[in-house]
């Protein structure tokens, strides 16, 4: 009897409720883990939809909810709540549970013990998750939901992309988008999706002069991202940062390099010439020469990759000694449009190195 009414004491003083709010309570200790079993008193509240207070008791639900509060071993309460029935309009619903928030199976005190200890900067997800007793998610999941940082200032320069992080059902986007001040490389805002109605509205609440005073954005190809710009950073210059234009080379030249080898491969192979033998060879196995830059390419000998005077193997197709520059040369020979899109694919990279 004593053990009983210590615990109704303890929950009462937790959660700040009368202690004629608790009808029962016990402890035990399970696979150690402390397990409380309660009951709130029956106040048997109207029905929220007629207003009728002659409702009746349809049944208990035993509802688990973590209450680890202590730092040696988890607490879980268990939590029979009462689910009452309308006689006259046939409507069930709960008692007011008050351990928990809605749709959450965590107490509130748990919560604030989380968000008082993420306040302090030696802490993390993890170190917290473990002293509560829950996933490292959850702990981040409670800072989203109850922690709202503001952005910061938009800067002069600001660089724009996206990093994968899970499917939202909300912002219907597997991507979070991330706002960075490029000259101190600060993050200004991170948004829940990339895409253009979201990031419409978004900028659409941000002061006109604060818009006005960025002077470049950098982003990738996304074509959202450009429209953006267009609509809301009207005095802004837009610039594809260089990655994503080499990136993007390297795909016209290997789309290059398909048109021209997929004919030779439709041919039997019985049926090819020695030139459409050798062509295909090269398009196929060979390619990777042409990503390089022909003049500035390095090995790790620091001598030029293209170098006529290099060193050279014997290549069993062509059942000669060839170095990298000679197999640039047969690539090169196969199609006139292999040898202008190299060219191309080199100026471009030319000019990142040499412009003011």
């Amino acid at each position: 009897m004593n053990d009983s009414y210590d615990n109704i004491i303890t929950i009462c003083n937790t959660f700040g409720l009368e202690m004629d709010c608790i009808e029962s309570c016990t402890s035990i200790v399970r696979n150690k883990q402390v397990v409380i079993d309660l009951k709130l008193t029956d106040k048997r509240p109207p029905c929220p939809e007629c207003g009728n207070e002659s409702v009746k008791i349809k049944g208990y639900v035993a509802k688990k909810i973590n209450h680890s509060i202590l730092n040696d071993k988890g607490c879980i309460l268990v939590y029979h709540a009462r689910r009452f029935v309308c006689p006259i309009c046939h409507t069930t619903y709960y008692e007011f549970n008050p351990f928990v928030f809605k749709r959450m199976k965590i107490t509130s005190t748990v919560i604030q013990c989380v968000m008082r200890d993420l306040t302090k900067p030696s802490e993390t997800f993890v170190s917290i998750a473990e002293r509560y007793h829950i996933s490292p998610t959850t702990v981040a999941s409670i800072f989203d939901a109850t922690v709202n940082i503001p952005r910061a200032k938009l800067p002069r320069i600001m660089s724009t992309d996206e990093n994968y992080a899970f499917y939202s059902k909300d912002t219907h986007s597997k991507y979070v988008c991330v706002l960075i001040d490029q000259q101190t490389g600060r993050p200004i805002d991170i948004l829940p999706s990339r895409r253009y109605d979201y990031l419409d509205e978004y900028y659409s609440k941000i002061p006109k002069y604060e818009k006005d005073q960025v002077e470049f954005i950098a982003t990738d190809m996304y074509d959202p991202y450009r429209r953006i710009i267009h609509k809301h950073f009207k005095h802004s210059l837009h610039v594809v940062d260089r990655y994503h234009v080499a990136q993007e080379l390297n795909r016209k030249v290997d789309s290059i390099r398909l048109r021209i080898m997929k004919p030779y491969g439709c041919i039997n192979y019985k049926d090819r010439t020695q030139e459409q033998k050798d062509a295909y060879y090269l398009l196929k196995h060979q390619n990777r020469f042409l990503f390089k830059h022909f003049n500035n390419a390095m090995c790790k000998d620091k001598k030029r990759l293209f170098d006529i005077t290099r060193k050279r193997y014997y290549n069993a197709h062509f059942r000669a000694y060839l170095n990298p520059y000679d197999i640039a040369q047969k690539l090169v020979s196969i199609h006139p449009d292999i040898n202008k899109a190299w060219e191309l694919k080199d100026e471009v990279t030319d000019f990142y190195v040499s412009n003011t």
